[in-house]
């Protein structure tokens, strides 16, 4: 009863002040308002979206990328046999990134919780290079491209799926507090860093922007995005001459 009473008032709180509720469950559970129990809970919750979502996604990519390889409509036989297995690839895939990813960062936070022994408040005006979760500076390491997470998103094609439909992106710089593994960015127009969550859930075609000061944040791109956008900027291009 609890957990549908707190998830009632995120999705509330998410429509008032427009803010993604896992970044509005987390920081109501740092300062004490939300239980271990129910935030796990609502992790699962959005694991299980997640991966609804991606076998949505799966299916749907191969669905246009065998429409415009072949240049035939897909028969009807053709979307039976082959979509479940795509879909079930992205639902396999929805799963592995909550184990991979959101499960051990809703552990980390727990921990951080578990370790200070009080309530957290996090830091709405984290300074540049400083954790917005634990305070911590000159604590992190910054995320290149070989980094398994930035590496999965610039090679998946899926993701391209999602950016170009969903708007969906993430800023080129961004780093992981060693003392309570947050992933965060950082604002150069505003000097001031954000939590990765805070861009949770959000769409972002026209760039994305800072939550502080609505500076505009340079975004990482899948290399598939890449490529179609060349490739649709070449063929504008050509049709603007002609």
């Amino acid at each position: 009863m609890e957990n549908e009473e707190i998830l009632k008032v995120l999705k509330k709180e998410a429509g008032t002040t427009r803010q993604p509720q896992l970044a509005l469950a987390k920081t109501r559970f740092l300062q004490g308002k939300m239980s271990a129990q129910a935030f796990e809970s609502f992790n699962r919750r959005l694991a299980a979206g997640m991966g609804l979502r991606f076998a949505l996604f799966f299916g749907l990519l191969q669905y246009g990328l065998g429409w415009l390889i072949s240049g035939k409509v897909p028969t009807f036989r053709s979307l039976a046999t082959q979509l479940p297995g795509y879909a079930a690839a992205g639902l396999i895939f929805g799963f592995a990134m909550y184990f991979a990813v959101v499960r051990p960062g809703m552990k980390r936070i727990i921990s951080l919780k578990q370790d200070i022994g009080a309530d957290v408040d996090v830091i709405p005006n984290a300074k540049l290079g400083q954790c917005p979760t634990c305070g911590a500076e000159h604590s992190r390491k910054v995320m290149t491209a070989t980094d398994p997470m930035v590496l999965h998103y610039i090679l998946n094609p899926g993701v391209a799926f999602a950016e170009l439909l969903f708007g969906i992106r993430i800023p080129a710089e961004a780093s992981r507090c060693l003392a309570c593994g947050t992933v965060f960015h950082s604002c150069h127009s505003c000097s001031r860093s954000f939590d990765s969550l805070d861009l949770a859930g959000r769409r972002f075609h026209r760039g994305i922007r800072c939550p502080h000061c609505s500076g505009v944040i340079p975004a990482r791109l899948n290399l598939l995005t890449r490529a179609i956008l060349k490739v649709a900027g070449w063929v504008r291009g050509k049709g603007d001459s002609q």
